[in-house]
């Protein structure tokens, strides 16, 4: 249980991502409590581009990571 805890904190550790997150829950809480299937999309559609953001920032870092090991 602590490796998932672990692993769902460095998923949200990006700003961008958090800050998203954040938006997409308040934007589904509103959208379940009228009932809006339209706005719980968009609220799943705002959180997928935080982890696709998430995911970007942490392809760049490993590739920075290899180029820095073929230099040497």
């Amino acid at each position: 249980m602590k490796d998932y805890i672990q692993k769902m904190f460095e998923w949200h550790k990006y700003p961008i991502n958090a800050a998203l997150h954040a938006v997409a829950l308040i934007v589904l809480i509103i959208a379940l409590w009228n009932r809006s299937w339209m706005w719980i999309v968009i609220a799943i559609i705002v959180a997928a581009i935080g982890h696709l953001i998430q995911e970007t920032y942490g392809h760049k870092a490993r590739i920075s990571k290899l180029e820095g090991k073929k230099r040497k």
